[in-house]
């Protein structure tokens, strides 16, 4: 079977080459035939960008948006034969630079050599005029013209195009679109951004409603109920990249909501970045999920409040094993992202099958990790525990404040007469409980500079470990006295990881009394144990801010809050 026997590529701006190619590839694996992406691309008459190394400016902003090089001071000319151009009309932070190189290099486009040339400043302006992002100047056009016309369906599918754009471009992890009937306040289009819920636009009724509509119709659920829940999802493409959209809706009395989860598999982090900042942990965890060997039971506990990314920490976890010699199984209502070499079950409402059914599944399969998505129920806690028993290795996730939260909310889902059973197998086999937060990221370019004694309580927040005349970096947003054009005048850029991590050793004389303590409650003593790993919270904070990624306000509020 040749690249073209059933599939080909229409022509494509550069950038998106590589990954039409390696759709097509995919599509012909499928069909058993072993064609590389190059040879799609051969025969399509097309070549490799990465290779030719002939890509102009305007296709390097889907790495690199417009709006981030012009916080950078600097302008992506183009990529030519692995020679990277790059104009200013000042002098270029060599940071930049490095960050501009990793993210092609992620994007598989190889950089050899940096050139940088000076431009008048006029110059630098009508290039980036010309290269800007276009959807949100678009978005206000297509929504007047559904007003119009509510079954223009041209305008109605550039106007959900245009929404993901923007929300994709700003790094949104969710929109919501909110329905009101009569008050059009109420009836807007927002983005999560970093945590925080940002207004992006308000739609009047008329012309939302073809929207939800046409969204409802992309997921598969009737877009005419209006009184009952829905759950859907589709699939969406953005510069060439496949993103998952989980669709969740909910009526209301004068409307009703929906909540779009964008799901970028590209954005997964894997588990050495994400506990860079915490090397102890990391190297317990890569000890529990690279064991040499196979069988070996225990619990591994992931725990935080909901939006913690406790999702994203057992994706790395699954990223870290080796999938090729010990076998994964996960359960999750639904699945998330699509895993290679990870066998997945999706509970769903309409499958009659419950989360805690496919786990008890699992006692007789010849299987090494389990994951369970998230414990919300007594009988899914039993099955876990049942394979425990079995000698399997499961990793599930549980909303709690802390870790003896954690444990407290699992052993609470035992009867009376399930509690010295449990004790013993979770005391036992007890890997880890690892309990997160997500903490704002301070943005560089805007970030304000102070000494640690400016920041009241910061000193005694952190018990003397950072000292009064440490620098820090404070959230600003604002830059030359607008709003800084990399953050949007947030102030923040990302989010960062910290965690409180409870690890007891693999002896069993030390989990022997594990086990008393769970079984008396007296969780909190477990923490002291000599040979029990324990890392607070504050360790990692601390870490943050002293390095001026963290905001030390923000640290010295929830110190203060407990």
């Amino acid at each position: 079977m040749r690249p073209t026997d059933s599939v080909s590529i229409v022509p494509c701006p550069p950038a998106y080459q590589n990954s039409f190619a390696e759709l097509v590839s995919s599509v012909h694996r499928q069909l058993g035939a072993d064609v590389s992406p190059s040879a799609v691309l051969a025969v399509n008459g097309f070549g490799d960008p990465a290779a030719d190394g002939d890509m102009s400016g305007h296709a390097l902003t889907s790495y690199v948006p417009a709006h981030e090089q012009s916080a950078m001071g600097l302008c992506v000319t183009g990529l030519r034969k692995g020679v990277l151009s790059v104009a200013s009309d000042a002098e270029i932070a060599e940071a930049d630079i490095a960050d501009i190189v990793e993210r092609l290099g992620r994007a598989h486009l190889s950089v050899s050599r940096v050139e940088t040339v000076v431009w008048p400043h006029q110059r630098m302006v009508r290039f980036r005029r010309d290269h800007t992002h276009v959807a949100i100047e678009r978005l206000p056009l297509m929504l007047s013209r559904i007003s119009v016309a509510a079954d223009d369906g041209h305008a109605v599918e550039t106007a959900i195009a245009d929404i993901f754009d923007v929300a994709l471009e700003r790094r949104a992890s969710d929109i919501h679109l909110e329905q009101h009937a009569t008050d059009l306040s109420r009836s807007v289009v927002m983005l999560r951004i970093d945590g925080d819920m940002v207004p992006l636009l308000c739609v009047p009724p008329l012309v939302m409603a073809p929207i939800v509509a046409r969204i409802k119709t992309m997921a598969g659920v009737d877009p005419s109920e209006a009184r009952k829940t829905q759950d859907g999802r589709f699939t969406t493409w953005w510069r060439g990249r496949r993103i998952d959209v989980r669709l969740g809706y909910m009526p209301g009395e004068s409307g009703g909501g929906i909540a779009l989860r964008l799901l970028d598999k590209e954005t997964l982090v894997p588990l050495g970045r994400l506990f860079e900042g915490a090397p102890d942990v990391l190297h317990r965890l890569r000890s529990i999920f690279a064991k040499p060997v196979a069988k070996e039971s225990g619990l591994v506990l992931l725990s935080g409040p909901t939006g913690s990314g406790k999702t994203t920490t057992m994706y790395g976890a699954i990223m870290d094993v080796d999938r090729i010699k010990r076998v994964v199984w996960s359960v999750e209502a639904p699945v998330e992202y699509d895993m290679p070499r990870v066998g997945q079950i999706s509970i769903t409402d309409k499958g009659g099958m419950t989360v805690a059914d496919a786990v008890r599944g699992f006692v007789r399969m010849d299987v090494d990790y389990v994951v369970v998505g998230e414990i919300r129920d007594a009988e899914t806690v039993r099955a876990m525990l049942q394979l425990i028993e079995s000698s399997h290795t499961v990793m599930t996730t549980i909303h709690a404040s802390d870790c003896v939260h954690a444990l407290s909310r699992l052993t609470g889902f035992l009867r009376a007469d399930e509690t010295a059973w449990g004790a013993d197998l979770i005391g036992h086999g007890l890997h880890a409980v690892i309990n997160q937060r997500l903490v704002k990221a301070v943005c560089k370019t805007c970030g304000r500079m102070l000494r640690a004694c400016d920041v009241p309580g910061l000193e005694a927040a952190s018990c003397g470990r950072i000292k009064a005349d440490h620098p820090v970096r404070i959230a600003d947003g604002m830059l030359g006295g607008a709003p800084c054009p990399r953050c949007l005048g947030s102030g923040f850029l990302g989010r960062r990881l910290v965690v409180e991590a409870l690890m007891p050793p693999p002896g069993t004389e030390v989990r022997h009394v594990v086990s008393d303590m769970i079984r008396e409650r007296r969780l909190r003593e477990i923490g002291r144990l000599d040979g029990v790993y324990y890392r607070p919270f504050h360790d990692d904070w601390i870490r943050l801010v002293m390095d001026g990624i963290a905001d030390p306000r923000d640290f010295v509020r929830q110190c203060a809050t407990g």
